[in-house]
């Protein structure tokens, strides 16, 4: 007869992935889908609910691409973002793994020790629990490990086909968020040993991975050497700094923020439930590992060329956030690194258990593999903690509460403005939106002050008028709009969170001009029976 089932080798990928998914599960149940930054969510619901790929103020016609999933996932609200933020983190881990099934495959431990750091290890990035925003750094994390495994695939099925393929994709990667490009192109690194016993097919993948790399680059630089309204978020909100001095400082912070809490977290830590559950569950995935692979071979040598591999792209990953001096170093820039920074940490921990006999190896490796999945769910924890006494989700939404409260529906063409205490949404644009996505029709926002970006508005002697930026108009359908002042109602925001409407015309805004009128009662509907 002949046997139809999987290989030893497939059946001990397959017990991997469920280990890394059993792992990866085990720290995110703890995330919360209302981890706010108080800005974007609410733009990120907007577009994702009307199908809008774009982002024209940063260049990037894809940017949305791994965002719309979760407005269209579960009931309405933001549940579907936490959803698919979490399957996209566990996806880069299993591409993870499948790169090293193909490119490791005399050492199936170690890949899985990669893998389950690439699904966990992110120690300082207080943002990869910000389960809207946070989609488009995983879901293009995601999606760049998806191109390498194409090129990788390509080359080893020696499949042009897939080699367009894989290119193709990479771009489409880059289009949507160009920070994964320097990852995405140095793919190549890690085919260099296969590559020497077939030189001259090697010159066509690298050929073909440097077009596409110009074309990326040829899409992606002018604009930032010669800044127009395309790049505006990276021109001004981004802060650029590109001395190489300091840029190699913000380099080593990286380094030191995604590496040494490995080493300098206190045992009593993880005196927790998150760690002890982690680490249990850790520990049985590597047991089921060990037991269904065979043993580990391979060179020390080979160990110290991984770990000196995982640095060199952990610095790719790192590379276009160097320039920037908004961002922290660690916040929003490890998701991009986890597996990168995974295939050091476990060469380092494989190095280190090399000198030990060949029975007790295996012990240490997952020993201090455990160590360091202990320490990301405490961390995991910790961070969550805090997001639970910062977050703007509960501020947001009991003002969002009140105002449907005191206006269930209101007529077509309605601007509400917030005064007071606006501290809730700290720009206008995320005001707007939020309005647009509780408020069916054509009604919408503006704070009386704040922060402007995106759309700019201004008091008239006959109302206000708002003026999205140009560069919005025709990829996100919107246009400048002019209300009277007896089509706006007013609210006010409480410092106690609550919001109230304002009967008449308040007397912290410019007086009304003369023949103006303010009715908020006439603008106001009753709730829809139905």
């Amino acid at each position: 007869m002949i046997d139809r089932g999987h290989s030893p080798r497939d059946r001990a990928l397959i017990v991997a992935a469920i280990g890394v998914a059993a792992v990866f599960w085990s720290q995110f149940i703890w995330v919360r889908a209302t981890n706010f930054h108080g800005t974007d969510e609410w733009v990120f619901q907007w577009v994702s609910a009307r199908g809008i790929l774009g982002s024209p103020y940063s260049n990037r016609p894809f940017n949305f691409l791994w965002t719309i999933p979760g407005a269209h996932v579960g009931a309405r609200g933001f549940a579907g973002f936490h959803a698919v933020h979490g399957l996209y983190l566990l996806g880069s881990a299993l591409v993870t793994l499948a790169l090293c099934h193909r490119l490791l495959p005399e050492r199936p431990r170690l890949g899985f020790l990669i893998a389950v750091l690439a699904a966990v290890w992110a120690p300082s990035d207080y943002s990869r629990l910000a389960t809207v925003q946070m989609t488009v750094n995983s879901g293009f994390t995601f999606g760049a490990l998806i191109a390498i495994w194409l090129y990788v695939a390509s080359w080893q099925r020696r499949s042009r086909l897939l080699l367009v393929l894989a290119a193709a994709w990479a771009l489409l990667m880059v289009r949507g968020y160009e920070a994964v490009a320097p990852l995405i192109f140095a793919a190549p690194l890690l085919l260099v040993r296969e590559w020497r016993a077939e030189r001259r097919a090697a010159w066509i993948w690298l050929a073909a991975w440097a077009a596409a790399a110009v074309a990326a680059a040829a899409a992606v630089l002018p604009p930032l050497l010669h800044p127009d309204p395309r790049v505006a978020y990276q021109a001004t909100l981004m802060q650029i700094d590109a001395h190489p001095a300091r840029m190699a400082a913000r380099l080593a912070q990286e380094y030191r923020s995604h590496l040494l809490p490995a080493l300098t977290t206190s045992p009593t830590l993880l005196r927790t439930p998150a760690a002890l559950i982690s680490g249990v569950v850790f520990a049985l995935a590597f047991l089921a590992v060990s037991r269904t692979s065979p043993s580990e071979a391979g060179s020390r040598r080979g160990l110290f060329v991984a770990a000196a591999l995982g640095l060199a792209l952990a610095a790719c990953s790192y590379s276009a956030f160097l320039p920037s001096l908004v961002v922290e170093p660690g916040d929003r820039t490890e998701i991009l690194a986890m597996p990168t920074i995974g295939l050091f940490l476990a060469a380092v921990i494989a190095l280190l258990a090399s000198p030990l006999p060949h029975r007790w190896r295996s012990l240490a490796m997952g020993m201090l593999a455990a160590w360091i999945v202990a320490v990301a769910a405490v961390r995991t924890v910790e961070f969550q903690r805090s997001w639970d006494g910062v977050s703007y989700y509960g501020r947001q939404m009991k003002l969002l509460g009140d105002l449907i409260g005191f206006a269930p529906r209101l007529r077509p063409h309605t601007l509400i403005v917030l005064v007071g205490d606006t501290a809730a949404f700290p720009a206008t644009f995320a005001f707007r939106h939020a309005v647009e996505c509780v408020y069916p029709g054509e009604i919408t926002g503006v704070l009386a002050s704040g922060p402007e970006a995106l759309y700019v508005s201004r008091l008239t002697s006959s109302g206000i008028d708002t003026e999205p930026w140009p560069v919005l108009w025709k990829p996100w359908g919107v246009s400048p709009t002019h209300h009277r002042f007896d089509e706006m109602i007013v609210a006010r925001a409480r410092s106690d969170g609550t919001a109230t409407l304002e009967e008449s015309w308040p007397a912290d805004l410019p007086p009304l001009p003369p023949g103006q009128s303010y009715d908020p009662r006439a603008r106001i509907l009753a709730r829809d029976p139905s």
